[in-house]
């Protein structure tokens, strides 16, 4: 599965795709980040008076091309996606990252990215992302701060982001005094959480994110 965070700068992103990072790993699955993840901070856990640790190896960073093409069996998680599938470079996209990408579940390998609008993403990704989940931070001084991640259709083109509708079988007045069981479409409700300073120390909200260290992501001389 490939998911999709964007929404406005601090809008909380990076956190939502750390939340699933998270999870991730706490399930025993291999994950890899392209930014910072303080693993070592929760991969030990006491339960039941019994103190347990998970693999260190079971996430690991990595910052190049060649490496992203090895990735198999676990979860990739990138910031800023767009740095690398850049919707500007529409003709020079290469044949091998299109394979990984379009044949990613045969891989095994869910991808998890953000950017700040799905039009910054080329648009070979974008045509694939099964989720996508418009992201909002909201600051209280007298409440706690809440996150919002409300879950989009598939963006392709166009500035306008829609609902993601379930179908849900109901009782539903299509005359005056008339009612009938039918399938109707209503929107899948917006997750709502409370900002956790447990999340926040897992990441560097402030790290810049570069282009792979091989530079040979969207190479100038492919001509596929």
């Amino acid at each position: 599965m490939i998911t999709g965070y964007f929404g406005d700068l601090g809008a909380g992103k990076t956190y939502g795709m750390t939340v699933r990072v998270r999870e991730s790993l706490l399930a025993g699955i291999p994950t890899w980040t392209n930014y910072f993840f303080d693993w070592d901070a929760i991969r030990t856990r006491k339960r039941f008076f019994v103190r347990t640790s998970l693999p260190r190896r079971l996430h690991q960073y990595f910052c190049s091309e060649e490496d992203f093409m090895k990735l198999e069996n676990g979860l990739c998680a990138l910031d800023e996606g767009w740095i690398y599938f850049d919707s500007y470079k529409l003709t020079k996209f290469p044949l091998h990252i299109r394979m990984k990408l379009l044949q990613s579940r045969k891989d095994g390998l869910d991808l998890v990215f953000t950017s700040q609008t799905p039009q910054q993403v080329h648009t070979v990704l974008r045509r694939v992302v099964h989720e996508w989940y418009l992201c909002d931070y909201e600051k209280s001084p007298y409440t706690l701060n809440k996150l919002t991640f409300r879950r989009t259709r598939c963006i392709v083109t166009g500035d306008s982001y829609k609902p993601y509708y379930t179908l849900k079988f109901k009782n539903v007045e299509v005359e005056k005094g008339v009612f009938r069981w039918q399938y109707v479409e209503e929107p899948v409700k917006p997750i709502i959480a409370t900002a956790s300073n447990k999340i926040f120390k897992l990441y560097n909200t402030l790290e810049k994110i570069d282009k792979w260290e091989d530079d040979n992501v969207i190479p100038n001389l492919s001509t596929d």
